[in-house]
């Protein structure tokens, strides 16, 4: 197939479509490009580890569903945001794939900054609530660089890594980037500083 094609899939062996929308395991849906599922089956391989699993979202309720990411991919599916993550809690570490749709677009052809900052935010909260504290955590502040145009209707992976936590435990600083699916094109990085969530608010 030709790069960035489109592909209709059917996830796991067995699986209807109406299965694959309510399953809890994150899964490739039909708005995914081949290349994006080939990157995803090969991040899918560190799983061989038992230091690296797919992220789930704890929250496998409604709650979760609603949230503005998570409801444009699953009503109109390759047309916003895209992306599946892998955790090493151990090493503190994130890999992911990830792929812009026409809805993330700015300069022709490019996501909006804004959506390449919402990807990073997530890739950083993934990061820090689930492989640094292991506690609810919120942005505090985020700095983007952006290297280069990011191209939408592409495979890109994510990479992040926990920098660094403040002697309370209530902080915590994470890394990530977006690059080519390859690994050797830079996108944008990102600096995060995550705050623990107060159970006041």
């Amino acid at each position: 197939m030709e790069k960035g094609q489109q592909i209709t899939i059917s996830g796991e062996p067995g699986q209807t479509e109406e299965s694959i929308q309510e399953c809890v395991v994150p899964l490739p849906n039909r708005g995914w490009l081949t290349e994006s599922i080939e990157l995803y089956d090969e991040l899918n391989k560190l799983t061989e580890s038992e230091d690296w699993v797919k992220f789930v979202p704890h929250d496998k309720t409604v709650l979760h569903r609603n949230t503005f990411t998570r409801r444009i991919s699953d009503n109109q599916p390759g047309q916003a945001f895209e992306c599946i993550f892998f955790c090493n809690t151990r090493e503190g570490k994130l890999k992911g794939v990830c792929q812009f749709g026409p809805l993330t677009q700015g300069p022709p052809g490019r996501a909006h900054g804004g959506a390449v900052g919402t990807l990073l935010d997530i890739a950083g909260g993934i990061l820090a609530n689930h492989t640094c504290l292991s506690k609810p955590m919120l942005t505090a502040t985020m700095n983007v660089n952006y290297k280069r145009a990011t191209p939408i209707m592409r495979a890109l992976l994510v990479e992040g890594e926990f920098s660094n936590t403040a002697e309370t435990g209530r902080k915590c600083w994470v890394n990530c980037r977006i690059k080519s699916s390859d690994g050797e094109t830079l996108m944008a990085e990102s600096s995060l500083l995550f705050v623990e969530l107060k159970p006041s608010l």
